[in-house]
This record gives structure tokens, C-alpha cells and sequence, in this order.
């Protein structure tokens, strides 16, 4: 079993200085980390990049994978004024979809939240 293991930074200073010591506020096993996970994934596309093969196969993506996530796409017009667009419907940025959108060499960002705590 794996776990997502977050926590801030250990003060201690022992004897191995190279060694990052994590003071754990919570573990997380990863089959329920998209029900404990929330944030925002923001994708930006250029006028060049959106075409109706891509918009379909990024909504089928959404739909596939639910979760607590917002959405959020930034489409660049032909006057180089950007338009957002924002999802209603949560997802969870799998690995699937992050693989997906690096496929596509779309620029796109992850904010995390752990139930609804401070972002990491």
C-alpha cells in the first residue's frame, strides 16, 4: 500500500544535515486520494491549439476521472486577450490526464489542497 505523506519541514538538526525530516500531519493512502484532495488545474491554450479532436478528448478525459478539483482553462484569442473558462463538475488530475496533457504539450498548472488545508 502507498501513501501521500504531508506535513512541514522538521526543525531537528541531526548529524545528517543532506536529510529532509518531514513532521506528517496526515497520511494518505493513494486509492482515496481523490476524494481527499481538492484544488485547481488550469490549462492555457493558444488559438493554434484548440481544435475540435483536442476540446472532445480533453471533456472525455474530464468526465472519466471525478474528483474535487476545479478546472480552470485559459484560451488565447486571436487578439492575444486570454478568455477562462471554468468547469462546474469536479475531476481528479490522474496520472492518465497529466500524461494526456503533456502529450499535447499543453501549458498547464496543479494547485493542491488537502481538506481544504493550507496549499502545498
Amino acid at each position: 500500500m502507498y501513501f501521500l505523506v504531508y506535513g512541514s519541514k522538521s526543525q531537528f538538526n541531526g548529524n545528517d544535515d543532506g536529510m529532509l525530516r518531514v513532521m506528517p500531519k496526515a497520511m494518505i493512502p493513494f486509492e482515496n486520494l481523490d476524494s481527499e484532495l481538492s484544488g485547481t488545474l488550469k490549462i492555457r491554450m493558444n488559438q493554434s491549439q484548440i481544435k475540435k479532436g483536442l476540446l472532445l478528448e480533453l471533456a472525455r478525459q474530464i468526465k472519466r476521472s471525478k474528483g474535487k478539483f476545479r478546472l480552470q482553462t485559459e484560451l488565447q484569442g486571436k487578439d492575444e486577450d486570454y478568455f477562462t473558462l471554468e468547469t462546474e463538475n469536479g475531476l481528479f488530475p490522474d496520472n492518465a490526464i497529466l500524461t494526456w496533457l503533456e502529450g499535447q504539450k499543453l501549458e498547464f498548472s496543479l494547485e493542491c489542497k488537502v481538506n481544504n488545508d493550507k496549499e502545498y
